[in-house]
């Protein structure tokens, strides 16, 4: 890629995530934030700038979405290797939720711990504000926690 071509991304980006209406939630879009100049980086960009019009395109485009599909699988066998339980916790969720914090449980021996390993005190702080909070967890740690409370 051609510094002006990456120039012309910042600049883009930089349009988009400065603009006087912005939110929280564009902001949040890791794509919007162009990390730097490197191969690794811009991969991201490669279908904007040059559309699926040609056969590596057409390629990459499908093996993105065979590749989307295979994880989708994935994630259903685990699901039904799991028992169809999709809750672990307390079985008596609050009947107002304010904030539900989601996260992953990237290693078993955080499971049970009060803090979370990313989003740290902030719901602690929420709840003696208060709020009703509750943290899901996705089940990254490829071990089974069956019944175990989280």
């Amino acid at each position: 890629m051609k510094e002006e071509l990456y120039r012309s991304i910042c600049v883009a980006c930089d349009h988009i995530l400065l603009a006087a209406d912005s939110t929280i939630e564009r902001v949040s879009i890791p794509w919007l934030h162009v990390v730097r100049e490197h191969h690794v980086f811009l991969d991201n960009y490669i279908e904007v700038l040059n559309p699926a019009n040609n056969f590596k395109g057409i390629g990459r485009k499908w093996l993105r979405i065979l590749r989307n599909r295979a994880w989708w699988f994935l994630q259903l066998g685990r699901a039904v290797r799991s028992s169809g339980q999709a809750w672990f916790g307390s079985k008596e969720l609050p009947e107002r939720i304010d904030v539900l914090f989601v996260s992953h449980l990237v290693n078993e021996s955080h499971a049970g711990h009060a803090e979370d390993f990313y989003f740290g005190e902030v719901p602690s702080d929420l709840v003696a504000q208060g709020d009703s909070v509750v943290i899901a967890l996705f089940n990254c740690s490829r071990k089974p926690l069956l019944h175990k409370a989280l």
